[in-house]
């Protein structure tokens, strides 16, 4: 399914990018994502919790799919801009973040 969606009308590009293209990292420090960052990010939180800020919420933002690649007990927690918590990821966890344009939504795997 490729589309755009916004309260429940097409509006945003919801079809899967290529984890080819996806970023894989381990954090040293908090990571702050823009709209021009890859959708898919693999984040390894390197031995201790970390934030990940997420754009300002507007009509024009991807989904963000970010995976906690952890080899320990260790959590990212995602943050809108303004710093409220959306969702927190442990370890081998992932979540998609979506922008309904004034707002970031989490859908989270167990």
């Amino acid at each position: 399914m490729s589309g755009k969606m916004k309260n429940g009308n097409i509006l945003y590009d919801t079809m899967l990018p290529s984890a080819a293209t996806a970023n894989t990292e381990t954090l040293t420090d908090n990571k702050t994502l823009t709209d021009d960052d890859a959708q898919i990010q693999f984040l390894d939180p390197g031995g201790m919790n970390h934030n990940v800020i997420l754009p300002d919420a507007g009509d024009e933002n991807h989904p963000f799919y970010i995976v906690n690649t952890a080899d320990a007990s260790e959590t990212l927690t995602v943050k809108d801009s303004g710093g409220t918590t959306v969702v927190s990821i442990g370890q081998n966890s992932a979540a998609m973040l979506i922008s309904d344009g004034t707002t970031w939504r989490a859908i989270k795997s167990a």
